[in-house]
């Protein structure tokens, strides 16, 4: 039989399971439906069991007597990688949300990864294989801490902490599997996740050229929404709204002289991932930001709070919940075209601010 760890969840573990009203329901490890569960589910999907537990071998045993006749339900790369988060949840004693679902990996399914730029594969044996784990190594499965990424790349991650991927920025030799770009990529995605615990504390340069299903920072927030509109993507319009609506007269000054150097960064046609690695404009960015009006900065975090129709972000700076992707809605040219009848999208363009007319981002790649 497996040792299991039994231990009780941790902090991290615990602020998921006391996350108050609308947090995600979750799978308590210490539970003990849990691994009956998990090996009912892998006997209703038809595949073997391989895991040599006596609970979780319970479960499977009574459910291929359930379902000896087969069931109509075929198990994909989703439905498999499921149940192989829940075991691997099980074995480690970790909590895993309800709401992570196959439905849910395939919303954060991704074509590239987001550490190396490669295309990922599928069903090889090779380094460019898919993955789906945890970011910060210390919280639990659920929404906000989990993310797809090649299989090289989770390897080099391993079980480092934030601590240990920001060493290995500034002296790449103690991790060779990954160039000093590719580690500073690695902590942009680990920063929001590890801000949960208190691990991430200073501001730091977002690398990533989009975010899918992980919890991001207020200041990764932030200079996500900012590029987007240097980089014309989907139309974007932030920028405006953000100086005329969300600043105080203080903070207008400062973001002005800020704009017009991101604009001169932008002119020199720089990877949208390595936009912000630049010391004199990541230095000018947290000079601004750090001697924002308390009231500018709430005004910004609620311009780009999930749930809004201008929320370009797919992730949340809230401490207290994990975040799913944000709304899939279409931009405004979409509901023109395929939702409203004739006539009626010029009255609602008209009443929608620029900076509202698009909702939700799901990158293209990555």
């Amino acid at each position: 039989m497996t040792t299991l760890k039994t231990t009780a969840p941790n902090a991290l573990d615990r602020a998921t399971l006391e996350a108050g009203p609308g947090a995600p329901s979750v799978s308590d490890p210490m539970d003990r439906h849990v691994p009956f569960n998990l090996g009912w589910d892998i006997a209703y999907y038809g595949l073997t069991c391989e895991v040599e537990d006596a609970a979780i071998r319970a479960g499977y045993i009574a459910g291929k007597e359930r379902f000896k006749g087969g069931t109509r339900r075929e198990a994909d790369r989703f439905i498999r990688k499921w149940l192989q988060l829940r075991t691997n949840a099980w074995r480690r004693g970790r909590v895993f949300s309800d709401e992570v679902t196959p439905a849910y990996l395939k919303r954060i399914d991704a074509k590239y990864c987001p550490i190396l730029g490669i295309e990922l594969t599928h069903g090889t044996e090779l380094l460019t294989n898919a993955s789906i784990d945890r970011v910060n190594n210390d919280g639990a499965y659920a929404i906000g801490n989990l993310a797809v990424m090649s299989t090289q790349a989770n390897k080099a991650k391993s079980n480092l902490s934030f601590a240990e991927v920001l060493e290995r920025i500034a002296n790449p030799q103690l991790g060779p599997a990954l160039s000093a770009p590719q580690w500073l990529r690695m902590a942009s995605l680990m920063e929001g996740p590890c801000s949960l615990n208190g691990t991430s504390q200073a501001l730091m340069p977002f690398s990533l050229r989009a975010i899918r299903g992980v919890r991001v920072t207020r200041s990764q927030a932030l200079q996500f929404v900012l590029r987007l509109e240097l980089y014309n993507y989907r139309n974007v319009h932030i920028i405006r709204p953000i100086r005329k609506t969300c600043l105080v007269a203080a903070d207008r000054k400062g973001f002005d002289g800020l704009i017009k150097r991101l604009r001169k960064r932008r002119a020199a046609r720089t990877e949208p991932e390595d936009f912000w690695w630049n010391d004199s404009l990541f230095s000018a960015f947290t000079s601004w930001y750090t001697k924002l009006n308390p009231q500018s900065l709430a005004n910004i975090e609620g311009c780009c709070s999930p749930g809004r129709n201008s929320h370009p972000v797919p992730g949340t700076w809230n401490p207290g919940a994990w975040t799913p992707l944000a709304t899939t809605m279409r931009p405004m040219r979409d509901l023109r075209t395929k939702m409203l009848p004739k006539g009626v999208m010029g009255k609602v363009a008209r009443r929608v601010p620029r900076g509202r007319r698009w909702a939700g981002v799901l990158a293209s790649r990555y």
